[in-house]
């Protein structure tokens, strides 16, 4: 057998927060004898993405310790404050790491970030150890306006609170170019995201996100009701803007009315997304035709896309000063589960050309682009009593957390492991 090969990983969030990719990534790693994985992570308080990996060594650190929600977000100012003046949240959680990793031996640092933290944290500890880190971006600051990615809202201070998003996203990204430079190799989720990320370190790589290959398979499920599904977060109009599907399905009511008796939309989301559903419900008299559930555990999403006539994935049109590159893990599911996909609005950018090389559905640009997918899938339902979706497999393949292991895996070889 061959040495085996020590992995830190050190990451933003790990299961049951939810943080699928790094979570996919270990009960994959765990396949195999030669690899020795442990995780450090904070505890954000999400349950999810309940993945289970019985072989990774993983501890979870405290950093907002309230458990009472007004508490915890006085504290969460507090931090967010003295982290915009001298990144506290890193110096936090390095020195709880230090404390876990106490004198042990890595090979490599795998670093794992939705925005800069713990990027510095990888960065000292790599140094301190003289091993490699390799920088894992699952989204980046350029992709947002300036608060899009804030946990919560900050208070009113006179106008304040307008300037003070700008000065964090550019303290942000100085401190995370910074830990790129020294990165041995750094790796993001989609071509755009490569395109920006790859002027700071030349040796950048894409790893997309993607299905796993145990959790979602696809099951031709027959349905008594034509389903269409959402399952996730909404965030806001600049991320997620289902604007074109309410319109879309509220023509398609008026003008192919046999399909009211028929017509299921299921709804599984967080509280933050409700009212803006419960709104646009009422705005557009789907009440009748409309079902809002709280969200689900991971492993139930599934059998809700394999019962779903049409998986629903929101985005928003890639612009200049609006969001960009991102490619939503909601795609990637309801494409393992082989789930035709409405994609509203389209982003004409990297999601829609993995829609069309995977042949998964349709990336509506126009109202008329999403009337007519849904118009032709409820004729397919009403024949069969199920919709089915043409693949392309080999591309889909490509999309797989089998795959992306692999990928991670040669990497992290290359980068002197």
């Amino acid at each position: 057998m061959a040495d085996k090969k020590h992995l830190l990983i050190i990451a933003d969030a790990f299961p049951p927060d939810f943080a699928p990719r790094m979570g996919f990534l270990c009960k994959n790693l765990e396949r195999h004898e030669d690899w020795d994985v442990t995780v450090i992570a904070p505890i954000v308080g999400q349950k999810e993405c309940n993945i289970t990996c019985d072989k990774t060594e993983i501890h979870k650190v405290e950093i907002v310790k309230s458990r009472n929600k007004k508490l915890a977000k006085i504290e969460w100012l507090l931090i967010f404050i003295q982290t915009l003046l001298f990144d506290k949240k890193s110096r936090i959680f390095t020195k709880k790491a230090r404390e876990i990793i106490n004198g042990r031996k890595f090979d490599a640092i795998l670093c794992s970030t939705y925005y800069t933290f713990p990027l510095p944290t990888a960065q000292k500890l790599a140094e301190e150890m003289n091993i490699p880190f390799v920088a894992d971006l699952r989204d980046i600051a350029e992709e947002y306006k300036e608060n899009d990615f804030f946990l919560y809202k900050l208070p009113c201070l006179c106008g304040i609170e307008k300037i003070i998003p700008r000065i964090y996203k550019k303290k942000s990204v100085e401190r995370r170019n910074k830990a790129l430079a020294k990165a041995a190799a750094v790796v993001s989720v989609s071509p755009w995201h490569t395109s920006v990320i790859s002027k700071y370190n030349k040796n950048t790589h894409v790893i997309y996100n993607g299905y796993d290959n145990d959790f979602f398979k696809p099951e031709e499920i027959q349905t008594d009701t034509f389903n269409i599904t959402y399952t996730g977060r909404l965030y806001n109009e600049s991320i997620r803007d289902p604007k074109m599907f309410f319109c879309a399905i509220e023509n398609v009511l008026r003008t192919k009315p046999e399909i009211k008796e028929h017509l299921r939309i299921k709804w599984y989301i967080d509280d933050a997304s409700k009212e803006s559903v419960v709104n646009a419900t009422k705005k557009h008299n789907l009440e009748e035709h409309t079902e809002i559930n709280g969200f689900v555990k991971l492993t139930e999403v599934p059998r809700i896309l394999n019962e779903s006539s049409i998986a629903l994935v929101f985005t928003n049109k890639t612009e200049e000063n609006g969001t960009k590159g991102i490619m939503t893990t909601k795609f990637f599911e309801a494409l393992g589960c082989e789930r035709p996909v409405l994609c509203v609005r389209s982003d004409e950018g990297c999601l829609e050309e993995a829609i069309k090389t995977t042949k998964a559905g349709v990336a509506a640009r126009t109202v008329e682009d999403a009337e007519d997918f849904i118009k032709a899938k409820f004729e397919q339902w009403l024949a069969d009593g199920c919709t089915t979706q043409e693949l392309n497999k080999t591309e889909k393949e490509k999309f797989s957390r089998k795959k992306q292991a692999e990928q991670f895996v040669k990497l992290l070889e290359k980068s002197g492991i």
